[in-house]
C-alpha cells in the first residue's frame, strides 16, 4: 500500500535570512565616524599645523591680516579731519571696505592694495602713499570694524561672533559661546584661518594645557572654529536613521513571517 503522498511546507527562513540581511547592511556603513565629521584635511590639502616650538612663538607677529570684504578705518595722527573728517573739524569715523581685489580709495592718493598684508606692513604702505603725494610726516592707524569669527560643531551657540578685542583667544570666544556641549571632543578643536580654498589648519587640544600658550590661538578675522563632537555620538548620529529603517523592516519581516506560517 503507497503511503500517502507528504505535504512539503517550505520553510520560510531562508527567505527570512535574505530579508534581515538586507536591512542589517546599512548598519556596516553607519559604522563609520568620519562620516559626521566637517573639515577633515587628506594628504596635499590645507595645512595642518601643529602648536610651535616655544622659541618659534616668541619670534612670530600674529598680528590680524587684512581681506577682502574687510572694512576698516584709517586714521592720521598728525591729521585726523583728512582721512575721517574729509577736512571737516570734527572729525568722523569714517570705514572703507576692502574689494574683492584687496583694494581701498583713499582721498588723495587713490586705490591702494592692502589685502593680504598685516595692519603695521598696510599702515606704512599707506604712510609711504601719502608721504610721496600730499603729506609730511605722516602717522596712520588702521583698524578692523568688522572682525568676526564663525563658530560650528559642538558650541552652545554657533554662529558668528565679532572679535572686540584686537587680542581675542579661542577661550575667550568659547566663553562668549556659554562653552561646549556635552557632546563635544575637546581634543579635537580645528581652527581654519587663511585662503578659504586652501586654509591654515591649526589642530586644538583644550584638554593638554600647554596648547593654550600657542598665539596661534589668538584669532583672527574671519578665523572657522569647529568642535566635533565625540566618537560615540558619531557613531549614534549615523545609527539613528538606519535604526528606523531596521524597524520598519522588522515589522515588515514579522508580517511576512506569521503570513507564511499561517498557511
Amino acid at each position: 500500500m503507497n503511503n500517502p503522498s507528504k505535504v512539503v511546507r517550505r520553510s520560510p527562513f531562508n527567505r527570512l535570512h535574505f530579508l534581515i540581511l538586507l536591512i542589517c547592511i546599512p548598519l556596516f556603513f553607519a559604522c563609520s565616524n568620519k562620516k559626521g565629521i566637517l573639515f577633515r584635511t587628506s594628504d596635499g590639502v590645507g595645512v595642518s599645523s601643529t602648536f610651535p616650538d616655544s622659541s618659534l612663538v616668541k619670534n612670530q607677529n600674529f598680528l590680524p591680516i587684512i581681506q577682502p570684504g574687510d572694512r576698516i578705518t584709517v586714521t592720521n595722527l598728525n591729521n585726523e579731519s583728512l582721512i575721517n573728517g574729509m577736512g571737516v573739524s570734527t572729525p568722523l569715523k569714517i570705514s572703507y571696505e576692502v574689494d574683492e581685489t584687496g583694494k581701498i580709495k583713499l582721498p588723495g592718493v587713490g586705490e591702494v592694495t592692502i589685502a593680504g598684508l598685516k595692519i603695521r606692513e598696510a599702515e606704512q604702505l599707506i604712510t609711504e602713499a601719502y608721504k610721496q603725494s600730499i603729506l609730511v610726516d605722516p602717522l596712520f592707524v588702521i583698524e578692523i570694524v568688522s572682525s568676526k569669527v564663525t563658530l560650528l560643531g559642538e558650541f552652545l551657540k554657533q554662529g558668528n561672533f565679532p572679535l572686540m578685542n584686537k587680542e581675542t583667544s579661542l577661550i575667550d570666544v568659547v566663553g562668549d559661546a556659554g562653552g561646549f556641549t556635552a557632546r563635544a571632543d575637546k581634543t579635537k578643536i580645528k581652527i581654519l584661518r587663511g585662503d578659504k580654498a586652501n586654509p591654515e589648519i591649526i589642530d586644538v587640544d583644550l584638554t593638554n594645557l600647554s596648547s593654550l600658550k600657542s598665539q596661534k590661538l589668538n584669532l583672527q578675522n574671519h578665523d572657522i572654529i569647529y568642535v566635533q563632537p565625540r566618537g560615540i555620538y558619531l557613531f549614534v548620529d549615523k545609527l539613528s536613521p538606519v535604526l528606523t529603517y531596521v524597524g520598519v523592516g522588522t515589522s515588515l519581516i514579522s508580517l511576512i513571517y506569521l503570513f507564511t506560517n499561517s498557511r
